[in-house]
């Protein structure tokens, strides 16, 4: 048990963990957006992508990056609205930077799709590392 608990002290795992499960759903949309109604790339990874944003505020908010403390709802806002920009950039990105891994690593369309998410992973990490800090500025380890 206290092996868990360290891990759920460590907020990388605890980002790997939420965005596994995040990533479980995108690419869950995704396959069923291209192998069942045969969407274009571009669209299904849109898609896909939006359904994995639409929960990934509360995730991350309230288990990847939570506070100790009460957050305000001024801090609330704000960090929404940090997150609904990082949000619309990778969607903004996210269907160009997939559909362009498709077409350099075809046939391996879903090893492309991975590989763009991993990408986006590791760059959202970093931006919501800074939006959901703590008001005082410091990180909890």
């Amino acid at each position: 048990m206290t092996l868990i608990r360290r891990m759920l002290s460590n907020e990388v795992f605890r980002f790997l963990l939420s965005g596994g499960s995040l990533f479980v759903l995108d690419i869950t949309a995704f396959i069923i957006c291209r192998k069942v109604f045969g969407i274009e790339v571009f669209w299904a990874e849109l898609m896909a992508r939006t359904v994995g944003a639409s929960t990934g505020f509360l995730v991350h908010k309230f288990f990847t990056f939570a506070r100790e403390a009460e957050s305000s709802a001024m801090s609330t806002r704000s960090q929404g609205f940090g997150y609904a920009v990082t949000t619309l950039f990778n969607l903004a990105l996210s269907p160009f930077l997939v559909a362009g891994l498709v077409y350099l690593l075809a046939p391996y369309e879903v090893f492309a799709k991975a590989l763009g998410s991993i990408l986006l992973a590791m760059e959202t990490f970093l931006v919501f590392r800074f939006i959901f800090r703590d008001s005082g500025g410091a990180d909890r380890q």
